[in-house]
């Protein structure tokens, strides 16, 4: 996937947002009264940008959700079967083989750690639902095993005098005092690999892209608290 330009202003991103926002709003009516359906509203219609009731006099409402189930039974066959990870070496050399094998066992291991087929699960249950479901597949800083990092007043790492690494908080005592003195403790997690799913209503692509794989730029809007 091609990379936003840093010169790219805040009005040319609002207005390639719009154009991908513009070009959803045709499915988006289906896709809330999609979701409505499974979720046992169905008295409910697509009027003024939103979704109402049904005017239906003094009649009663009743509700036989027969959609959630089957909606749910077909997602849960296509994810039933665990998938295999294959990791073929480069040749045939011991440390290769070797390599591949390690690298099965990581994958391996990210599908149980990060709960990969729940997600899976999830992704498609927005696929039945309203179309498209996705992976957003990134480098989290945050996880990880974290440790204490003595910082500069300008925000840059203290490296260690004697090794060139950075210099932690309970190695302090290899500063002078008046440096130490002016130094801020940082904890700095090492970092894992991190799977969200993206429901569509979150997801705004290129619009002149006919795949992923032509895709220039997209954006992806979250709501975030303080």
């Amino acid at each position: 996937m091609a990379t936003m330009p840093t010169h790219e202003s805040v009005q040319e991103l609002q207005t390639k947002f719009r154009q991908a926002q513009q070009n959803k709003n045709a499915y988006t009516p289906d896709w809330f009264l999609n979701v409505a359906f499974f979720s046992g509203f169905q008295w409910v219609r697509w009027a003024a940008q939103r979704l109402t009731p049904v005017n239906m006099g003094n009649r009663e409402f009743r509700v036989d959700n027969r959609i959630l189930p089957v909606v749910t039974s077909r997602s849960a066959r296509k994810v039933k079967n665990k998938p295999v990870f294959v990791c073929t070496p480069f040749t045939a050399d011991d440390s290769d083989v070797e390599a591949a094998r390690v690298g099965e066992r990581v994958v391996e291991a990210d599908w149980t750690n990060l709960n990969l087929q729940s997600k899976l699960f999830d992704a498609v249950l927005w696929s039945d639902v309203c179309s498209d479901g996705f992976w957003k597949v990134y480098w989290d800083s945050t996880l990880g095993e974290s440790q204490e990092f003595l910082f500069s007043p300008d925000g840059k790492p203290i490296m260690n005098p004697e090794d060139g690494t950075p210099l932690r908080a309970e190695e302090g005592n290899l500063l002078p005092p008046e440096v130490l003195a002016n130094t801020t403790v940082k904890s700095v997690a090492a970092g894992d690999v991190n799977v969200e799913v993206i429901s569509p209503f979150e997801f705004f692509p290129d619009p002149l892209a006919k795949s992923m794989d032509t895709l220039e730029w997209c954006f992806e809007e979250k709501i975030r608290s303080m």
